[in-house]
């Protein structure tokens, strides 16, 4: 469906004075998103032109960051280490086979549940708690 030009001129009126998104531009005009997006996309709303609700947004991205940084510093020193345990290969394959885009205490299927509940407490310092469905 073809919309009047002064619609498009509205939408991109929006986004540049008012730094819609295109959320509340679709809201706004009450027409498609995939629309609006064709109308905007040149238009960039940079994260510096809106005042940020979340004050705290970049010390926890910095926060993570680190912890992020350390814990893969950690691995790289453990992993030799790790590598000689008898079970960390195979807790290692059936984690990657059966539980990661499970949280990292629900692992699915036939996952031994005696090594795989040690490992987890080994290498995240928490116990886990495991339930039969």
């Amino acid at each position: 469906m073809a919309y009047p030009p002064y619609v498009r001129a509205r939408a991109r009126e929006l986004r540049i004075k008012n730094h819609r998104s295109l959320d509340e531009l679709a809201d706004h005009l009450a027409l498609p998103k995939t629309t609006i997006y064709y109308w905007i996309k040149d238009l960039l709303l940079g994260r510096d032109r809106r005042e940020s609700p979340h004050n705290g947004t970049r010390a926890m991205q910095a926060k993570y960051r680190r912890l992020r940084e350390a814990a893969y510093e950690q691995g790289q020193t453990e992993y030799d280490v790790l590598l000689r345990a008898p079970t960390f290969r195979d807790f290692v394959a059936l984690y990657i086979a059966e539980g990661y885009n499970a949280p990292v205490t629900r692992l699915r299927g036939a996952t031994p549940i005696r090594p795989s509940s040690g490992w987890l407490q080994r290498l995240s310092g928490r116990v886990p708690t495991v339930s039969v469905q």
